[in-house]
């Protein structure tokens, strides 16, 4: 692959929060190359056939006028390569029109000469020769073009344009390189594999996806299963999983990392020190450091919604609205629309709940209604509205976010359980757990909707200290200081927020007993679902999976340690890769 133009250094893009980006696929099998884009930013994709009317290359330019990227591609037949499949007239006046009116990045999988067709190529900002339509090459072409892996390829030929030896070496890996195939043969990876199956048949879950990664490249990339038991949908990998209490280190805590890092958060002072509480509070002396490592003395959790039923079992009709309106606002599913001033009532409860009597380590959500509020306050914005742009716009990420309905399909959404003891409904898109639904769908501790890849993506800024996309997030020290073990004792083995490996003596925990490092962090969520990093192996996982449906009576992936099982053959295979 040939890099010949490459105005102001465009490729590898960089600053994607900066960028609406289309994509324009001219001819013909173009699949690979679309889903290997989508890994790296949220892009609409164009078709436009060789043989198009004056009208259809004038509507599209059109559409393309609200770009201020256009990733171009002509895609030849790959059957006879040597052959020239020229590049025809109306195609490159519909490539020189672009040109003009947005930056334009041609990528050519054709034969060099084609590139003799064109009436001139210095109008395009970037320019990649393919040689060929073959899904390796739209798969390199496309991680290119993002910093997935480096250019150094010269042109063997010469044409109207360029001679013999042309070729810009652009060398930066600024982002994750997918080379799943490589490793499909491998003997751990295919148990990896058999495990998910007879997970799958064994109905601990309907489906999951998983990915891994080691020294920045996709090794693993995989979704098994389908939606539901019903078999209908099979799991893509761009379908989107409630992922529970990951929303803890993926918003809350990632939140308050550059909170900290802009001085408008200290983990040392107490919650009063923050929010205001009732005079008479148990809650005011409450260390912020506590809260995060759990060891604050807050019940595990409150059953909000049960206050709100009625002897029944009905939603009372004073809380709760099958319309939306001015007072009945916040929905927490389909239909559903809870008073909009019930927050208030939530964060009353907790500020009016007992304490344990034993402040030694246990884990609770409580604390994250109250860590939410922390950070809308200091940020003067919406949890969901912070992150999204101080983070997940910047990554490039297109599925990681709250509230999913308002963006995507409900089709591409995995659903959960069919909750039959609160709303009535089997949920889609709408979170599971009930306090973070009753907060509009926006908690503190659960709420985010994700797939494995823009979560690993996530997971691999903070393996890589903070930088990805050659763009730095957060400072090494701060990421160090929330993912260690902060106290370390026989009880207490969590970093602020993150969840660490077992201490010596202890039982359980989110990793396997593969001797992972204590250096490692992450979290696991309710509805079946594991994110970890271990910055020692270089390495990331993600498992998603919607264990919970249709009850969260199904306990299987707990009693058969599936999440570690696999992450132990990730474990193995990176060790035995990295020692030959």
């Amino acid at each position: 692959i040939t890099l010949l133009q490459n105005s102001k250094n465009i490729i590898p893009l960089k600053r994607l929060d900066t960028l609406k980006i289309a994509a324009v696929c001219i001819g013909e099998n173009t699949t690979l190359y679309q889903n290997t884009i989508n890994n790296y930013a949220p892009v609409d994709f164009y078709y436009l056939n060789e043989n198009h009317t004056p009208q259809q290359r004038k509507n599209l330019l059109i559409k393309l006028s609200d770009y201020n990227l256009v990733l171009a591609s002509v895609h030849k037949s790959n059957k006879n390569p040597w052959k020239n499949y020229n590049i025809n007239q109306d195609v490159d006046l519909f490539l020189q029109t672009l040109a003009i009116q947005s930056k334009v990045i041609l990528s050519v999988f054709a034969n060099p000469y084609s590139l003799s067709d064109l009436l001139v190529t210095y109008a395009f900002d970037g320019l990649i020769m393919a040689y060929q339509n073959s899904h390796i090459t739209q798969s390199k072409v496309a991680q290119s073009i993002f910093g997935g892996i480096p250019l150094h390829g010269k042109l063997p030929v010469s044409n109207k344009h360029f001679k013999y030896g042309d070729g810009i070496i652009q060398s930066k890996k600024i982002r994750l390189t997918y080379n799943e195939n490589k490793y499909l043969d491998n003997t751990f990876l295919k148990k990896v594999d058999s495990i998910a199956k007879n997970s799958i048949k064994e109905k601990a879950f309907p489906g999951c996806q998983i990915i891994a990664i080691n020294n920045g490249e996709v090794f693993y990339n995989k979704s098994f299963g389908y939606h539901t038991y019903k078999k209908k949908k099979k799991v893509l990998n761009t379908d989107l999983y409630d992922i529970a209490s990951i929303t803890k280190i993926a918003a809350s805590v990632l939140s308050l990392m550059k909170l900290d890092e802009q001085g408008k958060f200290n983990f040392h002072l107490s919650l009063s020190d923050y929010i205001s509480l009732e005079d008479t509070s148990n809650k005011k002396d409450l260390l912020l450091k506590d809260i995060l490592t759990h060891q604050s003395g807050l019940k595990p959790w409150i059953p909000f919604y049960k206050s709100t039923i009625d002897t029944n079992g009905n939603l009372r009709d004073t809380l709760y609205s099958f319309e939306k309106s001015d007072t009945f606002s916040i929905q927490v599913a389909q239909g559903i629309y809870l008073h909009k001033h019930y927050e208030d009532s939530i964060l009353l409860q907790i500020d009016r709940s007992d304490l344990l009597k034993d402040s030694s380590y246990k884990y609770s959500d409580l604390g994250f209604y109250f860590i939410k509020e922390i950070i809308e306050k200091k940020s003067q914005s919406s949890l969901d509205w912070f992150i999204k742009n101080t983070f997940y716009n910047k990554l490039g990420t297109s599925t990681i976010g709250y509230l999913p309905k308002l963006y995507f399909d409900t089709s591409r959404i995995i659903p959960t359980e069919l909750d039959y003891y609160f709303r009535s409904q089997l949920l889609v898109g709408d979170v599971h757990d009930m306090g973070a639904a009753m907060l509009g769908g926006v908690g503190g501790h659960a709420g985010l909707f994700s797939n494995a890849n823009d979560l690993a993506i996530f997971l691999e800024m903070l393996n890589k200290k903070g930088i990805y996309g050659d763009e730095r997030y957060l400072e090494k020290t701060t990421i160090d200081k929330y993912t260690s073990c902060f106290y370390c004792d026989d009880d207490n083995r969590r970093g602020l927020g993150f969840d660490k490996p077992i201490l010596e003596n202890q039982i359980g925990g989110p990793a396997c007993d593969c001797s992972p490092s204590l250096n490692s962090f992450g979290h696991s969520g309710f509805t079946g679902t594991l994110a970890w990093v271990d910055p020692d192996e270089d390495f990331v996982y993600v498992f998603l999976s919607n264990r919970i449906h249709p009850s969260a009576d199904n306990k299987k992936i707990l009693e058969k340690n599936i999440r570690t099982e696999i992450m132990h053959e990730f474990y193995n295979f990176i060790r035995s890769k990295n020692n030959k």
